[in-house]
């Protein structure tokens, strides 16, 4: 069984991850422009989310893969 402080840790650790950050970031770009009204485009916010989009699904990309090769072997 799995205690709780062994979940707030994975919690805290994952909270703290690159891939996490960015796409929270992404997110409030989206959320800012909508609520505070800073006049991107949808080509601006686009141009502005993709990089960090393209890191975060190559990255997952990667753990996934050295996750499998690490439970091959």
């Amino acid at each position: 069984m799995v205690d709780i402080k062994t979940i707030i840790l994975e919690l805290v650790r994952d909270i703290k991850s690159r891939k996490f950050l960015l796409a929270l970031a992404g997110i409030l770009l989206v959320v800012a422009n909508k609520y505070f009204e800073l006049g991107l485009t949808l080509w601006e916010l686009v141009i502005a989310i993709a990089p960090a989009a393209l890191f975060v699904i190559v990255e997952g990309i990667a753990d996934i893969l050295e996750r499998d090769n690490s439970s091959l072997g």
